[in-house]
């Protein structure tokens, strides 16, 4: 199995868009990205409007290759709704747009299934399911809680498994503090687990603190039960720059376990490039023409 992220906060753009390579079996998982439109009171620099378009092509490749494409959720930066032609003739897992959505995130899906419409292949609600693809299982949660203090609905984890292989997905719920996420993860057992991080940027301190305090006691659970040995941690948690000290606790978790922790910039042997975090400085280091 070759887990390959796309795109992520550490590499300068809204996404968790990933590659997923099983043999012959290649699946995308949320082939989206975006910009935050302000921050710090300022739009995005040229810097991250580059960065934004490189990984919109990066994906929009990426997408040619896949068998399978996986959409957890109808958030502008977990897919691409402009490029339809993207999904022709793929098989589409998608969150159930009837049910635990945001009337915001609920247009946008039927948009979107409207305009994929003769286009791919098959579309299958994925909510609570399982599925075998040959030698692959897909299985998908329940909907979860998307993150608080953002716009509400739900979204669905992913876990990917070849043989003794699984990788665990799971986007926009903050952490790991959903107790149905903890259980999904424990029945899945996945070796590898990406996980949108604890949105230490919003102003909800006390909101934040919970998440994660309750995202290091369910990583000390999973890790005992489990013992996975890779984590991936990025997405709203790197859109703010000293992101490591509040969230000490799940460091420390991790750390004591022996498990690898990285961002997705640095899963891919690359260095972080927290774009959105550092707006303000680029626009006093790299003021725009």
């Amino acid at each position: 199995m070759k887990i390959t992220p796309l795109a992520a906060e550490s590499m300068g753009t809204r996404s968790m868009a990933t590659f997923v390579e099983l043999g012959k079996t290649q699946i995308l998982i949320d082939p989206g990205s975006s910009l935050a439109g302000s921050r710090f009171d300022l739009p995005p620099h040229p810097l991250e409007r580059y960065q934004h378009q490189k990984h919109r092509d990066r994906i929009q490749l990426y997408c040619q290759s896949a068998h399978v494409i996986v959409i957890s959720h109808f958030d502008g930066d977990h897919f691409t709704a402009d490029q339809p032609e993207s999904y022709r003739d793929k098989v589409m897992f998608i969150k159930n747009p009837n049910r635990d959505l945001s009337p915001e995130q609920r247009k946008r899906a039927f948009s979107f299934l409207k305009s994929i419409q003769g286009i791919a292949r098959d579309v299958v609600y994925m909510d609570g399911r399982t599925f075998d693809l040959g030698t692959v299982r897909l299985a998908f949660s329940a909907p979860l809680p998307h993150r608080p203090g953002e716009n509400g609905g739900s979204v669905i984890a992913v876990s990917i498994r070849e043989g003794e292989q699984g990788f665990g997905f799971s986007s926009d719920t903050g952490g790991l503090s959903p107790s149905r996420l903890l259980d999904f993860f424990r029945a899945q057992k996945p070796g590898t687990i990406y996980l949108d991080g604890p949105p230490v940027y919003l102003k909800e301190q006390r909101m934040v603190e919970a998440s994660i305090r309750e995202t290091a006691e369910a990583l000390e659970t999973l890790i005992e039960k489990i013992h996975f040995t890779d984590l991936i941690l990025d997405h709203g948690l790197l859109r703010e720059e000293a992101w490591q000290e509040p969230m000490r606790p799940v460091l420390d978790v991790v750390r004591k376990a022996g498990v690898t922790l990285q961002t997705a910039a640095e899963y891919r042997g690359d260095e972080n490039n927290l774009l959105e975090a550092r707006r303000k400085k680029l626009y006093e280091e790299h003021p725009p023409d």
